[in-house]
């Protein structure tokens, strides 16, 4: 087979340097795909017309010249098919590739520049009020969207390329710039160690916004205690998000009485039928509720410091402290 070299194509060249060889001693051109007269296809002179082959891919030019011309393949479209069904299928396969990845990476973006119809998204929603037009939206897109996207993108590509990676950033040992780096592998350890940083800046925030959360709260429930029993100044106190609980007569923070009333309904949904625990006001009429209960029974009603609790809830802060004895003990 004929083979390639650094010397051109040395399988093609006969014994003696005649006219009959097909490659020129001390020429690296096939005298195929060039038309020199004494380099190429040409015995002398030009020859009359220039050559093509591969369906117009790879052309011999008539003129006294040792260069071919070769097509650019992605416009490479007019190919027949004929003998040249190869590179005609070659031509239509790379102009489909070609299509193919304009539709994926094309800036949808660019199309809201340009769209009739978010022009007149932009108008009902700017202007229609005013009694102004579609057509007055064109000039008012810049105002409200700044530069297009084309030269927006370019503006981020070059702070990309230039922002400087730091010393010791996923090992950089030298302090360079982004768009400097070739390694692909360098770029995977920056990408790393830029992404652990951010997940500990972000646990870092949150930390902080919770702390603040919590301090916030106990601000205003100072604000609301500071009130006590004075039904009309804890009124006053509605923007601090204060209530008054008439069941402890005094101002707290809202959230607080809510989530205490809360608990109370619970406990209440939670006791047997016909039996109404809140009404008791007294501890031994609260009490009495349990004397038809036997040994191995819930009981019924419970006094818990001078209040009713139904039983259910006397059981769930049993749970409670056994759950808690568990946890001081294992952890």
């Amino acid at each position: 087979a004929t083979q390639i070299t650094a010397t051109g194509f040395p399988n093609l060249r006969k014994q003696a340097n005649d006219a009959g060889d097909w490659q020129a001693t001390g020429s690296v051109e096939c005298k195929l795909l060039v038309r020199h007269p004494t380099g190429g296809i040409g015995a002398a002179g030009n020859g009359p017309t220039s050559l093509s082959y591969a369906g117009a891919y790879i052309t011999a030019g008539a003129q006294n010249t040792y260069l071919a011309t070769y097509q650019t393949l992605n416009s490479l479209t007019g190919v027949p098919v004929g003998a040249t069904k190869i590179w005609h299928e070659t031509a239509l396969a790379v102009g489909a590739l070609n299509s193919d990845i304009a539709a994926r990476t094309g800036n949808e973006s660019k199309k809201l520049e340009t769209s009739d119809d978010f022009n007149n998204i932009l108008w009902r929603q700017e202007h229609k009020a005013a009694g102004k037009t579609p057509n007055d939206m064109k000039g008012h897109r810049k105002t409200l969207f700044g530069a297009t996207s084309k030269d927006k993108y370019h503006e981020y590509i070059i702070k990309v390329y230039k922002m400087e990676i730091q010393t010791s950033t996923g090992g950089v040992t030298d302090k360079k710039k982004l768009g400097d780096i070739s390694d692909e592998l360098e770029f995977v350890s920056i990408l790393r160690y830029c992404q652990l940083r951010t997940a500990e800046d972000i646990k870092s925030f949150k930390n902080k916004l919770e702390n603040k959360d919590t301090k916030a709260n106990e601000k205003e429930e100072e604000v609301c205690n500071a009130a006590g029993s004075d039904r009309k100044a804890c009124e006053n106190l509605k923007e601090r998000e204060c209530t008054f609980n008439r069941e402890s007569n005094k101002c707290q923070l809202k959230k607080e009485v809510e989530e205490a009333e809360k608990k109370a309904a619970r406990q209440v949904r939670g006791a047997k039928p016909g039996v109404n625990c809140p009404k008791h006001t007294k501890k031994e009429e609260c009490e009495a509720e349990n004397k038809n209960v036997k040994a191995v029974e819930k009981s019924v009603c419970g006094w818990i410091k001078d209040k009713y609790k139904d039983s259910s809830f006397l059981l769930n802060k049993k749970l409670a402290l056994i759950v808690f004895a568990f946890v001081i003990l294992f952890f």
